[in-house]
C-alpha cells in the first residue's frame, strides 16, 4: 500500500512532538524530584545541626559543672608496697583509687613477676603497649590483681562496682543523656585525656554521650579512668578493670569495661589469665 508522503510527514511530526513533550515532562519531573530531595537533605541537616546545638549546650553545662565538682571533690591518697602514692576520690560512700595500680609487689611484699606469659594461678604483671607505667599503671592477671591492693584496701567486688554505678546513675549531674538514661555514666568516669576522641564541638564522628565525643565534658566524678593500649600504640580506646567476683565457671571473672564509643560502663566476663587494670577501693568506707 502506498503512503502519501505529506501524510507520513505529518504523522512523523505528531510522533516527534509527542516524544518531545513526554521528554520534557519526564525532565521536569526529575528536576522537581531532585529539588525535593535537596530540600529533604537540607531539612535533615538543619535538624541535625539543631540537635547538635542542643547537645553542645548540654556539654557546656557539663564542663561548667565539672569545674564546680572539682572544687568540692573530696580526695585523699594511698600508698602501695613500693611506696608509690596514688590519688583517691570519694564517690558516694566509697573511696576509690583515682589512678591505675602500678605496684611491682603484692600487699605482703612478694614480687609480682613482669611477664609475657599467661596464667590463671601464677600472679603476673604486664607492660601496657606504650610502656608508660606512670600514666597507665601495669596490667595484671586476676591472681595478681587479687593480691596487689595494700592493707586496708581491696579489689572491688561486683557489688562494689554496682554500688558505684547506681550512685553515679542516681546523680543527674553525672548522667550524660538527653532523656536522663541513668546508665549513661561513662563520661563521668572517664578522664579528659588518654582516650581516642575529639574536643571539637562540631566534629560529628562520635555519638552524643560517648566518652570520645567532646572529651572536655568527661570526668565529673574524678574517677579518671584512662584507656590502656594493649595491642598497638594507637589503641587508646578501651579501659578494663578487674573485680574480685568470679563466676560459677572458676576461670572467668566479672569485669568492667569502658570504651571510647560507648556511653555506659559494661559488665563483661573475662578469663582469669587476661590482662586488665586494677583500681582498689577502701575497706568499709561509709
Amino acid at each position: 500500500m502506498k503512503i502519501d508522503s505529506n501524510k507520513a510527514l505529518h504523522i512523523f511530526f505528531i510522533l516527534f512532538w509527542i516524544g518531545f513533550i513526554l521528554f520534557r515532562i519526564n525532565k521536569d519531573h526529575q528536576r522537581h524530584r531532585n529539588e525535593e530531595r535537596k530540600r529533604e537533605r537540607y531539612s535533615i541537616e538543619q535538624n541535625k545541626w539543631k540537635e547538635r546545638e542542643e547537645e553542645i549546650k548540654i556539654y557546656e553545662s557539663m564542663v561548667e559543672n565539672n569545674r564546680q565538682e572539682e572544687k568540692n571533690r573530696i580526695t585523699g591518697n594511698m600508698r602501695d608496697r613500693d611506696h608509690n602514692c596514688y590519688k583517691t576520690v570519694i564517690i558516694g560512700n566509697q573511696e576509690w583509687m583515682a589512678e591505675n595500680m602500678r605496684a611491682t609487689r603484692d600487699r605482703n611484699g612478694n614480687p609480682i613477676e613482669l611477664s609475657k606469659k599467661e596464667s590463671i594461678d601464677t600472679p603476673y604483671r604486664y607492660f601496657p603497649h606504650d610502656s608508660q607505667i606512670q600514666r597507665h599503671g601495669y596490667l595484671y592477671n586476676w591472681e595478681a590483681a587479687m593480691k596487689v591492693c595494700p592493707q586496708g584496701w581491696h579489689l572491688p567486688t561486683d557489688e562494689d562496682w554496682e554500688q558505684l554505678e547506681k550512685y553515679v546513675g542516681s546523680q543527674k549531674k553525672y548522667v550524660c543523656d538527653k532523656y536522663n538514661n541513668k546508665t549513661n555514666i561513662a563520661k563521668a568516669l572517664a578522664d579528659t585525656i588518654g582516650w581516642y576522641g575529639t574536643n571539637n564541638y562540631y566534629e560529628r564522628s562520635f555519638t552524643f554521650g560517648t566518652i570520645g565525643d567532646y572529651l572536655k565534658a568527661n570526668n565529673a566524678t574524678g574517677f579518671s579512668a584512662r584507656s590502656v593500649p594493649q595491642e598497638s600504640m594507637v589503641d587508646y580506646d578501651t579501659a578494663s578493670f578487674w573485680s574480685a567476683t568470679d563466676e560459677r565457671n572458676d576461670n572467668r571473672v566479672i569485669a568492667r569495661v569502658l570504651r571510647y564509643d560507648i556511653a555506659t560502663l559494661w559488665s563483661v566476663p573475662m578469663s582469669k589469665d587476661d590482662k586488665a587494670s586494677v583500681r582498689c577501693i577502701r575497706d568499709n568506707c561509709q
